[in-house]
């Protein structure tokens, strides 16, 4: 089981076109929604998946993660 489901959540949650969309455009307001961690938040701007997979783990849930972080805006 992943120690930090909201993480898990947001990642599965950007598998919706809009929501997707909604974190291209702010992602800031986009984690403060889905209610994650200063941590969480700073782990997934850095964009760097292997510190992802570790933290969430790499279970059949969270197998379409590659996917949805090819998406995602890069490091800023």
């Amino acid at each position: 089981m992943a120690t930090h489901p909201k993480l898990v959540d947001f990642f599965l949650s950007l598998g919706d076109n809009d929501r997707l969309k909604k974190f291209q455009a702010d992602p800031d307001a986009a984690m403060d929604e889905a209610g994650l961690s200063d941590e969480e938040k700073s782990l997934v701007l850095s964009g760097d998946e292997d510190r992802i997979r570790k933290l969430i783990g790499d279970t059949p849930r969270t197998a379409g993660l590659r996917f949805v972080m090819s998406a995602m805006p890069k490091k800023r």
